[in-house]
């Protein structure tokens, strides 16, 4: 249902806004329900989920967690691939 769609991206959008006040732990949180919600309403490749892999990515990276920062930012890399051109913007920075 769009309802829930919204609120994952208000969720996301939250996390986002966590991460630049500094509140890492909380913008995690925020950016893990925002992706159990796009995984339950969503189908399992859709593109929400590599914008979520790459806030969280971000998040790690600035945990400290270098390995699976690393993991998220390919993982949304690929997803972007997978449902646009490679002159997109999406992937034009590769």
């Amino acid at each position: 249902p769009k309802s829930y769609v919204d609120m994952a991206w208000i969720l996301g959008q939250l996390g986002i806004i966590q991460r630049e006040l500094g509140n890492y732990e909380t913008a995690k949180t925020y950016l893990e329900k925002s992706l159990s919600i796009i995984r339950k309403y969503r189908p399992s490749d859709h593109i929400d989920t590599a914008w979520v892999f790459e806030h969280l990515g971000v998040i790690y990276k600035e945990l400290g967690s270098y390995i699976k920062a690393k993991e998220l930012i390919e993982s949304s890399l690929n997803f972007y691939k997978k449902h646009c051109n490679e002159d997109d913007v999406y992937v034009a920075w590769d």
